[in-house]
């Protein structure tokens, strides 16, 4: 790793001066693939650093380290070192789409963009003092804010290829998510430690860094229900009303931010779903289905219900809310999404012009290019939970959120919880499983799913323990 990353600073002083404009087109003509990376030492370097493992940092460590000051420093060391490694392994993940999605506008921007951003953090030194951190800290801030956008030119590019391909998208739709599925599952980790070093900063009461020691389910819940409510009423001129029932004395250590997002995605589509089939645009002469919402706590989980009358999903179609760019949105179907993407959605809840616009966001889109309800299972197994649908068609949908109790302020974490991709490399090693999968015929996603089980019955059989922070 010290290896790596000495090389890695070769570059610093050289990566620090602008580059070269970048190219009209992402192949030159000596046929070498660019991916609009204009600087051959820079893509270099990004090879380099993909193929170095990265370091899990656990639960506990993470809670102690927000708790404390003082380990900040040796927090930014560790995020200095370690991020240009997970940048680099998402730019060379975008590169193994199909179909050359990584050429494409869209995925294309995003590759880019990664790669500017580990220039970024490689042109700075790496903090020795505490005089350092404010430079440290402007560079991660605005590799955090400019990552809010990623989410969005990945579906646009996507949804792209889905309206060119027509039917033939289906061939080549399961690689694609497996792909996505695992880029956004990093990127979740990635945010995760950037944003929770950012938010130590403040020590705010009752938190550490972005973890809440007591987070109170039932307020989130009404939190997410009130503005949720209110773009359905934008967008919609009509809204149901949604009831919040659980226990308001009981408390979880969570990440309150994971869970409003999930919680904002499954609303947002109940709240549609029932205005379309019982409203009446908006004259009062509808009489809309309440969206309910049960929290209860159990032993292990908190599980949330939410249950709508909007006339379910068919049992067939169900799995392909799961498919990445999957929409039943009036703007996201029929034509190319570049055509209306002038109100897009961020994954701050707001909706941009241009990249360069963010700070000028004024509000959210109810649905958009099926991104939501992927990202929203991801964020739940992040930490161990999940989250299922169930559907009674010509009825409603029930969506089940289960999140796993962190422990007591990340203490004693149950033994699922090390064993989700909180506690996991984010390292991506396509040769492994293709040498793997060549023997046993099983597919990427039975692959995946048998080596998370294996990864638990270790942990609960003793085989194997997470190192102690």
């Amino acid at each position: 790793a010290m290896r790596s990353f000495t090389r890695a600073s070769r570059w610093a002083r050289h990566l620090a001066r602008p580059g070269p404009a970048p190219p009209r087109h992402a192949r030159p003509c000596s046929g070498v693939v660019t991916y609009g990376i204009h600087d051959a030492q820079l893509l270099e370097t990004l090879e380099h650093l993909s193929k170095q493992p990265t370091q899990p940092r656990s639960l506990t460590e993470l809670y102690k380290i927000g708790k404390c000051p003082e380990q900040r420093l040796e927090f930014a060391k560790f995020l200095h070192h370690e991020l240009p490694i997970r940048i680099s392994q998402r730019v060379m993940e975008l590169t193994k789409l199909p179909c050359d999605l990584a050429l494409r506008p869209g995925v294309g921007d995003v590759v880019r963009w990664y790669a500017q951003y580990a220039r970024d953090f490689l042109a700075i030194k790496c903090p020795e003092t505490l005089d350092d951190l404010p430079e440290f800290d402007k560079t991660c801030m605005n590799v955090f804010s400019n990552h809010t956008e990623i989410i969005v030119y990945i579906g646009l590019g996507v949804h792209d290829l889905r309206m060119e391909l027509g039917e033939r998208y289906d061939i080549v739709q399961p690689e694609i998510d497996r792909v996505l599925n695992h880029f956004f599952m990093a990127r979740i980790g990635m945010r995760f430690l950037m944003q929770h070093y950012l938010d130590s900063r403040e020590n705010k009461e009752g938190f550490s860094g972005i973890i809440q020691e007591q987070m109170n389910p039932v307020k989130v819940c009404q939190a997410a229900a009130k503005d949720a409510v209110r773009l359905c009423r934008y967008h919609m001129v009509e809204s149901p009303k949604v009831i919040v029932e659980g226990d308001e004395n009981k408390v979880l250590t969570y990440v309150p931010m994971h869970f409003f997002y999930v919680l904002m995605e499954i609303l947002k589509n109940a709240l549609k779903a029932t205005v379309d089939r019982h409203g009446d645009g908006g004259f009062g002469n509808s009489l809309l289905p309440h969206v309910r919402v049960r929290i209860v706590h159990g032993d292990e989980d908190v599980t949330i219900k939410v249950s709508d009358e909007g006339g379910g999903i068919k049992r067939s179609d169900l799995h392909r809310v799961w498919h990445y760019v999957y929409s039943t949105s009036a703007a996201g179907l029929g034509r190319s999404p570049y055509d209306v993407h002038r109100g897009r959605v961020s994954e701050r809840g707001t909706t941009t012009g241009s990249h360069q616009a963010q700070t000028k966001s004024t509000d959210t889109t109810m649905s958009g290019y099926g991104v939501g309800l992927p990202l929203s299972r991801l964020y739940t197994r992040y930490f161990g939970g999940d989250l299922e649908l169930k559907c009674m068609d010509g009825f409603g949908t029930d969506a089940w959120v289960y999140l796993h109790r962190l422990g007591t302020n990340c203490e004693n974490l149950p033994t699922s919880v090390y064993a989700s991709p909180s506690m996991s490399d984010s390292s991506y090693d396509e040769d492994t499983f293709e040498e793997v999968l060549g023997r046993s015929k099983l597919s990427r996603d039975e692959f995946m799913h048998l080596q998370s089980h294996l990864r638990l019955y270790r942990m609960q059989e003793g085989l194997t323990s997470y190192p102690p922070p």
